[in-house]
């Protein structure tokens, strides 16, 4: 829940001080349901709290690095497309080059576990292969229609997604957190809309 809340915020706040973007009033108030929408279903979905409070600020530590990554890229990537006038298939494919050399080397340490993996999940592997790329060439794509600080927020729709499906499909506990967490995304999102 730090990683996805941090993310989003600092990409708003990022967007607003480094690429001048001026949200109104309603579209800032949407992000900020966004993220505490996020915060309480990652919450839901959070073991039992560690007692070692050493342990608890290592995960905050790290879930707020994680989150000015994904802020990193994220305005990276809107500066890419927008600013510098890529195109977001092209710039996507010349990004993926990238992570199949970084990867590639990380697979070919051990590929007899590659190729297992893709045997025992050929239809998820397929899945993700496709979809993944598919999804983040539509974000670049509204990057290019919309202030970075709409769409990133609006991004963690995915979370409301996971969230319901986890409680749903695989019988996580929480529902009625990861019910109102999503409700109040949602809510979120319909300002981010509207502003």
């Amino acid at each position: 829940p730090v990683a996805r809340g941090v993310g989003p915020l600092l990409s708003v706040v990022a967007a607003i001080v480094l690429l001048g973007e001026r949200p109104g009033v309603v579209a800032l108030a949407g992000a900020l349901l966004v993220v505490g929408g996020v915060v309480v279903i990652g919450l839901a979905g959070a073991r039992q709290a560690s007692r070692d409070a050493g342990r608890r600020a290592r995960g905050i530590r790290y879930g707020t690095a994680v989150g000015v990554v994904i802020a990193a890229y994220t305005l990276w990537d809107a500066a890419a497309v927008t600013l510098a006038g890529l195109a977001p298939v092209g710039y996507y494919w010349a990004s993926m080059v990238v992570q199949l050399l970084v990867l590639g080397a990380i697979a070919l340490r051990t590929p007899a576990t590659a190729v297992e993996t893709v045997r025992a999940h050929p239809i998820a592997a397929v899945l993700v292969g496709v979809l993944s790329p598919l999804a983040y060439i539509a974000v670049l794509y509204a990057y290019q229609l919309a202030p970075v600080a709409i769409v990133a927020p609006a991004r963690e729709v995915s979370v409301v997604l996971i969230a319901l499906a986890g409680w749903v499909l695989f019988r996580e506990p929480h529902p009625v957190r990861r019910i109102l967490g999503s409700i109040v995304v949602l809510g979120g999102v319909a300002l981010l809309a509207l502003g």
